[in-house]
């Protein structure tokens, strides 16, 4: 259930989590302030390789700088790199 308490969403629900899936970087910056820890698409993509759900970041990082999101050549240069995909 996502509760609005003065302009400012909270999530309340029955089960935990480790981290809250937010790419908005105010939103990460207003989630670290409430003391929730977050990660983004790239992380996502990162963790889902690691554990062997997808072999390749690359394509889908094509496809999300295809789209209207923004991804700086440097942050994909990093994930590249961590992917162990960068040539």
């Amino acid at each position: 259930m996502i509760l609005k308490s003065q302009g400012v969403k909270k999530l309340k629900t029955g089960r935990l989590s480790d981290k809250l899936l937010i790419d908005d970087k105010r939103g990460r910056k207003i989630a670290k302030i409430n003391g929730i820890n977050t990660i983004g698409s790239l992380g996502v993509l990162l963790s889902a390789k690691q554990a062997g759900l997808i072999t390749e970041i690359k394509p889908k990082l094509e496809a999300i700088k295809a789209s209207r999101v923004y991804l700086s050549q440097s942050v994909i240069n990093m994930v590249l790199e961590l992917a162990l995909e960068n040539d």
